[in-house]
């Protein structure tokens, strides 16, 4: 998880200090590391492609991931998915797509809602966050 992102669910004084001095998407306190996350996406990226894309990230439903372990129960368990779908959301492309009314994708690539302005909010300033640390 980038700092960054760390600093707005922790705040900037209160965050461990194995994160400050973490290499980038290397954070074993959180469960994955960079080549394992690489792995797990590629997961879902096969199982979903319709919904899940590398290079053209989309905002996803809301509640996506109870669909993913009652589609696959067996294949993660629920802190595991989460970690992963944070890992995913978090990523400059996805906060970038989510603009105010663009639609959300289910686990088929159709519709399910759309993104509120109070959302496209919070992902334009995490993605400055990001962008300012670049």
């Amino acid at each position: 998880m980038p700092r960054a992102i760390l600093k707005l669910k922790f705040g900037p004084d209160r965050l461990p200090p194995a994160v400050m001095g973490a290499p980038r998407r290397v954070l074993p306190e959180l469960g994955l590391r960079s080549k394992e996350l690489d792995q797990e996406l590629a997961k879902l990226y096969s199982l979903f492609p319709l919904a899940f894309h590398d290079q053209r990230r989309r905002p996803l439903k809301i509640g996506i991931h109870r669909d993913i372990l009652s589609t696959y129960p067996r294949v993660w368990s629920s802190r595991r998915l989460r970690l992963i779908l944070h890992a995913y959301t978090t990523g400059l492309q996805y906060l970038a797509a989510s603009k105010p009314g663009a639609p959300r994708l289910d686990l088929e690539g159709k519709e399910a809602g759309e993104v509120t302005p109070e959302q496209a909010a919070l992902a334009a300033e995490r993605l400055a966050l990001l962008t300012a640390r670049r």
